[in-house]
């Protein structure tokens, strides 16, 4: 059964969220986002959205698949270390969740209502099991 972890909208100025480790510096300056719709860092993973100029964003982050999941899978990756906490946000914090992370690496998988302009985004944490 999927654990509602928490929700945030707002403007997305640069056009990118990011899942990092609350502790770790989170480097994702080799992202081109012209060449990939997300970068996975190791210790985080950052992916495009819908900037502020196209409209908001809403995210909800869950632990396990929810009963209603959005239509695209934009990843499935792997989140390294083990965290006590776990921050989702883009690079102004207008948008931003944290959460309990895991002591282990976890799986963060992102599902999105459109892949080219995400305006709605799911983000699902689980931890990694033999993957």
């Amino acid at each position: 059964m999927a654990r509602f972890l928490g929700s945030s909208s707002g403007l997305v100025h640069h056009g990118c969220l990011v899942v990092r480790r609350a502790d770790g510096s989170g480097d994702v300056s080799d992202w081109d986002p012209t060449k990939a719709a997300f970068y996975n860092a190791g210790d985080a993973v950052i992916f495009g959205v819908r900037p502020e100029v196209v409209g908001s964003v809403d995210v909800e982050v869950w632990e396990g698949v929810p009963d209603q999941t959005l239509e695209h899978v934009l990843f499935s990756e792997r989140l390294d270390g083990g965290a006590e906490r776990i921050v989702l946000s883009d690079p102004n914090d207008v948008v931003s969740v944290e959460f309990d992370g895991s002591p282990e690496r976890m799986t963060v998988e992102v599902r999105v209502d459109d892949v080219g302009w995400p305006g709605r985004v799911q983000v699902i944490v689980s931890p990694d099991v033999d993957r």
